[in-house]
């Protein structure tokens, strides 16, 4: 399908253009392959939601019949249980089982040899920046940087010394 949609489109102009007009062209057709396959999901999503609070409300009020509560357990793919004892037993075992643990290798660092630094590197590293430092680091700098949000570039900071 979408190799056909590619196909049977035609448009002149620069590549860029081209190529939007058919990305338009096959999301449209991408669109209308979904409303033919799945029809309209949000609406039979709400309606089916709608049925479920309604078959539930009816359920905590007056109870329902065994057609209604074979209709309640097909609009939940995953089952329908009744009773605080099943609720509970079925509540428990699905977190049981979601957060069951499981056995894997984990990676270890046994056996790696990391490079460290002397105490004077150390020193140098935590040591504040002297101004000298900062002036030199700056005038070093490409003048056409921008190291701020306010767009001002180094050659402007040090044109104007701010």
């Amino acid at each position: 399908m979408v190799a056909k949609v590619w196909r049977d489109q035609t448009f002149s102009g620069l590549m860029g253009f081209v190529l939007k007009e058919r990305l338009k062209g096959l999301k449209s057709a991408i669109k209308e392959w979904k409303l033919d396959m799945y029809g309209k999901l949000e609406e039979k999503k709400k309606e089916l939601v709608a049925g479920i609070l309604a078959l539930d409300n009816k359920s905590e009020a007056v109870g329902l019949t065994q057609l209604e509560v074979a209709s309640r357990k097909q609009m939940t793919p995953t089952g329908w249980e009744e009773g605080p004892v099943q609720v509970r037993s079925a509540t428990a075992n699905f977190y049981r089982a979601h957060f069951v643990s499981m056995d894997w290798v984990r990676p270890t660092l046994n056996g790696l040899v990391f490079s460290t630094v002397s105490e004077s590197q150390n020193v140098d590293l935590i040591a504040p920046f002297t101004g000298e430092e900062i002036e030199e680091m700056i005038s070093s700098c490409d003048g056409t940087k921008s190291p701020r949000v306010d767009g001002f570039n180094f050659a402007f900071i040090n044109f104007f010394g701010i």
